[in-house]
């Protein structure tokens, strides 16, 4: 398993190198940071953007993908803390004051096919599926530099556990080069 997950931390940070150029040669890509929280739980991610389609309306898709940290608390009051990497898709209208809304899945339990599982106890769930989020964003464009504050519904579990809390708040600072 430590395999998959060095592996899938390589390809991930090949990704996050290529991204830019394989992007279009406008500089639309940035490089943000994320936090978002609830009553337990903590996710922090670092990762890259790319806006894929502007239209002169000011409506805009971004796609992105992150690494990161989790912290979750499960059904039985126990933690768990596990990486993951996500990627998403942002459309919204853009300006200096922007909405948007928001998809992504964990591309790292999807490539684990999905077993992340404490080490000791094995407990087959049927209704383990890849983790995902939706989520509502708004925030203030700086010219080089956006400030985002979000609220994702997020669906987090395992083959042995499930989150306790599914909804986060967060906050989002990114850079544009």
């Amino acid at each position: 398993m430590t395999s998959y997950i060095l592996r899938s931390i390589v390809f991930a940070a090949n990704l996050l190198l290529a991204f830019p150029l394989i992007a279009q040669q406008k500089a639309d890509a940035s490089v943000f940071v994320t936090h978002e929280w609830n009553s337990t739980d903590q996710i922090t991610t670092v990762g890259i953007s790319h806006i894929f389609a502007e239209y002169s309306s000011g409506f805009v898709g971004e796609v992105n993908t992150s690494l990161g940290y989790a912290e979750v608390l499960t059904e039985s009051d126990v933690f768990e803390e596990y990486p993951i990497w996500e990627t998403g898709v942002k459309l919204g209208y853009y300006s200096t004051i922007f909405v948007y809304i928001e998809a992504g899945i964990d591309l790292a339990e999807l490539a684990l096919d999905h077993e992340r599982e404490d080490c000791c106890i094995r407990d087959e769930r049927i209704n383990n599926q890849i983790d995902g989020y939706a989520g509502i964003g708004t925030g203030i464009n700086l010219n080089q530099a956006k400030l985002t504050l979000f609220i994702r519904a997020r669906q987090i579990d395992a083959n042995n556990w499930e989150a306790k809390e599914h909804v986060f708040a967060g906050a989002s600072f990114e850079l544009k080069f």
